[in-house]
């Protein structure tokens, strides 16, 4: 509990920060102005009935919503040597959303065992698959990135997985997600 109230803070944190640069970045782009000089945004444009000098004015950026995912970070728990699937999901962003693995994302587990980098995939459209994994706790990074333009959002969030060994009844405990 304690562990998923500090990653929901570092989370927020983050969102802060980011917005907190996004507002001086726009006030900042008038700071290093020479004094009495008009900024470009600002510039005089003609008078009712002159004729523009062949320059269209500059339009304001579209606008993107918010990429983020809903996807809970722990992921439901898999079955030992057994096939298992997930499908990510975001919201906002400007569709296409594609999903990657981030290379240097790959927690613990997989750094001791590079085997198993190779049988993990995910689909552009996030649909993770992995089958014969052995039981252990994984984390990984999961991007989403969107469409939109003139520069795609990107979002990364770690995800964590448990694999747990198969019970006599031929299932692991709590398994949500696998295939049959």
């Amino acid at each position: 509990m304690r562990t998923h109230r500090r990653e929901t803070l570092k989370t927020l944190l983050a969102l802060f920060l980011f917005e907190l640069f996004f507002v001086a970045s726009a006030f900042g782009a008038d700071w290093g102005q020479a004094p009495g000089t008009t900024p470009p945004a600002q510039q005089q444009q003609p008078g009712w009935g002159q004729q523009q000098s062949g320059q269209t004015p500059p339009t304001a950026p579209e606008t993107c919503p918010k990429l983020s995912f809903t996807t809970s970070p722990f992921l439901p728990n898999a079955a030992a040597n057994e096939n298992y699937q997930f499908q990510f999901q975001t919201t906002g962003g400007t569709p296409p959303i594609t999903y990657t693995l981030h290379p240097d994302g790959f927690g613990q587990h997989f750094t001791s065992h590079p085997e198993l980098r190779k049988k993990i995939t995910l689909s552009t459209s996030g649909l993770l698959t992995f089958s014969n994994f052995p039981e252990g706790k994984y984390d990984f990074n999961v991007v989403a990135t969107d469409s939109c333009q003139p520069q795609n959002q990107q979002v990364v969030n770690k995800f964590f997985l448990t694999v747990k060994p198969l019970t006599s009844h031929g299932g692991a405990d709590n398994i949500k997600g696998n295939m049959r």
